[in-house]
């Protein structure tokens, strides 16, 4: 079929086949124009699809913006921080409410105007400059303090101030924020005034405690000390006994005063530790010397035990050592009615820089119920009132122990059981002697004149014989300036110091005395405040007007020597 196809069309005229092209080709023009129109038109409709797109896109974005502007807005507004905001000509732009509440004008009344306009010019004139200086330079400027003056008020200001930027990164104004200072400041002025209240508060305590101090001490310093005196010049055994009787009861009422301000000043943290050279047996010493009689008077046996081992020297504070042994050596002879009371001291451990010793006190007495341990160094308490009713004291003793472990860092220990006794005891670090003592030369009081400084009649009359007794030599001065006369023309190796005195105080007076040392070329004297005042500030004065000493009223024989014989080689 296909050949007789083609011979047909082969047999057709020449002008039927160019009509037949034509026809194709006019076919196929209106086809590729209209499928070009129907691009454009498709391609149209695409760009107005997306357009539409586009803006349904950005008017969402615009509604989250706008709704994000909103709340930013209303945060802003309710800011208890200053906030507004200028242009280039340092109108505002906005102010929320903290901001307008200082000017006392509305939000919308400060947009658009700038403070000459509105009259805060003089008031917010600092800050203005400030805010010129941002735009300016285009740098922020932070925690600027600046003061708001107006006619009946005066603020204090923390400023922030951060230059705005626009889409052409170009300056268009300045943010500020502004933190009111003045109610911090009125409270700083107020804690201020509530503590030089406080601190006047302290100073009439210790100017009362010292004045409480002084006026308890000197009576009992009077009674102490002549009973001592009178004791050892009375031979009847009637007489003896009476004589005691008033020293055991003004030495009772003596402890229970040291006590209550012992425990004050450990309380305040104003407890001064002195460490100084001393002999361990010079513990023992004093042991013996104030409880033994005590001991012996209810058929107790108190023994100090030295273990092996312990050094002949040691650097630390003595006092205070000696007041721990007291306070646990004193309970155990008050609570033990039989038995003994047994003192040991031993060597813990040893380094090269120090000595770790341990001091027990070991009683047969009334004991301790397990169950009271837990309270037992407490202030003012005392074991059980049911079992303690028939013994003395205030219940400060352990209280007042257990601060001063704390600041000697001793580390303090007890063991005890009702009816079974109790054993108490503390170690602590003590330093170690570089030189050895052992071959210094001794000297005799008849060496060593002293110049006693005291203007109370009854205490020089009791120092005065305390002093002859031992065997110095004794002049006496009644105020400071009689003793800088009496130190300039004598040659004095000790000096006895009162410090309340008329004409001039004790701190005054040994100014002046090293003061006369140095221009004479002298050996400086060992000076000893002699004092019915324990308050803390006045008993470091001694120490930082170049005394050697504090001494306490009333004061023992046994407890002077003990002082001079830390700075003097002198045997008794």
């Amino acid at each position: 079929m296909l050949p007789i196809e083609k011979n047909r069309d082969c047999n057709l005229p020449i002008s039927s086949h160019l009509e037949k092209e034509s026809e194709e080709e006019h076919a196929n023009t209106l086809e590729v124009g209209q499928v070009k129109q129907l691009q454009s038109q498709l391609r149209k409709k695409s760009r107005e699809i997306e357009l539409l797109r586009v803006r349904l896109k950005n008017k969402e974005a615009f509604s989250v913006m706008k709704t994000a502007l909103s709340q930013l807005h209303g945060f802003l507004s309710i800011m208890p921080v200053a906030i507004y905001f200028k242009d280039l000509t340092l109108s505002y732009t906005y102010a929320n409410q903290t901001f307008a509440a200082w000017t006392n004008i509305a939000p919308d009344e400060l947009v658009g105007n700038t403070n000459s306009k509105l009259e805060l010019e003089a008031y917010f004139q600092e800050l203005e400059k400030i805010e010129a200086e941002v735009l300016n330079s285009g740098k922020e400027i932070q925690n600027r303090e600046i003061g708001l003056k107006s006619d009946n008020q005066q603020f204090l200001i923390n400023a922030y101030l951060f230059p705005m930027i626009d889409a052409t990164m170009h300056i268009e104004g300045v943010m500020v924020c502004c933190f009111d200072l003045t109610e911090r400041l009125q409270f700083e002025k107020e804690i201020k005034l509530a503590q030089n209240r406080a601190l006047v508060g302290e100073k009439s305590k210790q100017t009362f405690l010292a004045n409480l101090s002084h006026e308890i001490r000197t009576p009992l310093h009077g009674i102490l000390g002549s009973s001592s005196l009178l004791q050892s010049r009375l031979d009847d055994s009637q007489s003896q006994e009476l004589i005691e009787n008033i020293k055991q009861s003004g030495t009772a009422l003596l402890e229970m005063v040291e006590a209550m301000l012992l425990l004050e000043s450990t309380e305040e943290k104003k407890y001064l530790v002195k460490n100084k050279p001393f002999k361990i047996k010079d513990l023992v010493v004093d042991i013996q010397s104030k409880y033994l009689a005590q001991a012996e008077s209810k058929a107790i046996d108190l023994q100090c035990f030295l273990a092996q081992g312990l050094p002949e020297m040691l650097i630390g504070d003595q006092e205070k050592i000696q007041m721990l042994l007291h306070i646990f050596i004193n309970n155990a002879i008050k609570f033990t009615e039989k038995g003994f009371v047994h003192v040991l001291i031993q060597l813990e451990k040893q380094t090269e820089d120090y000595y770790r010793i341990n001091f027990k006190i070991k009683d047969t007495g009334i004991g301790i119920k397990r169950e009271l341990h837990s309270g037992l160094f407490s202030m003012f308490t005392q074991v059980d009132s049911s079992s303690t009713k028939g013994y003395q004291g205030i219940g400060l003793g352990l209280a007042t122990a257990k601060k001063i472990c704390t600041v000697l860092g001793a580390e303090i220990a007890f063991e005890s059981d009702e009816y079974k006794g109790s054993t108490f005891g503390f170690s602590l670090n003590l330093g170690k002697m570089e030189t050895d003592l052992k071959n210094t030369e001794k000297l005799t009081p008849g060496q060593l004149p002293v110049l006693l400084v005291e203007d109370n009649k009854i205490n020089q009359k009791i120092a005065f014989f305390t002093l002859k007794k031992l065997g110095f030599p004794v002049e006496i001065a009644e105020n400071g300036l009689e003793a800088i006369e009496r130190f300039q023309e004598g040659e004095f190796r000790i000096v006895l110091m009162d410090i309340q005195m008329p004409k001039m105080n004790g701190f005054d007076a040994t100014i002046n005395i090293r003061m006369i040392e140095k221009q004479k070329n002298l050996k400086p004297a060992i000076i000893i405040a002699l004092s019915a005042n324990t308050v803390k500030e006045d008993i470091e004065n001694c120490f930082l007007v170049g005394m050697n000493e504090y001494i306490s009223k009333p004061f023992s024989p046994e407890k002077l020597t003990e002082i001079i014989q830390r700075h003097l080689p002198i045997s008794f």
